[in-house]
């Protein structure tokens, strides 16, 4: 799978300063709030992969808005404890791959 952000994938650049919440890691997120730029990594890629995976698999954003997302995204990113759908049921397998 390859996923692309061109917003922030010029040449040179190494810092990241801006991107799309609903996919955004909390390191993102916690710096976009301090105005700071932070070294982009592939912990990011591998958490956006996430977000879309848990999109793919239930057939909804995993944050619906932007202010859910910022709260709802920390808490859940350093608890480690997300919240699937109650309308579909997750099998084991899926919600071990969606929490790593």
């Amino acid at each position: 799978m390859s996923l692309g952000n061109f917003i922030v994938s010029l040449d040179g650049e190494e810092y990241v300063d801006s991107s799309t919440l609903r996919y955004s890691s909390p390191e993102v997120i916690n710096t976009a709030t301090l105005h700071t730029g932070i070294k982009a990594d592939i912990s990011m890629d591998m958490w956006s992969l996430g977000c879309i995976m848990y999109e793919l698999y239930t057939g909804r954003p995993i944050f619906s808005s932007e202010q859910e997302a910022n709260a709802k995204l920390l808490k859940e990113y350093y608890t480690g404890d997300f919240d699937f759908p109650v309308y579909r049921v997750a099998d084991t397998q899926a919600k071990y791959v969606l929490q790593k």
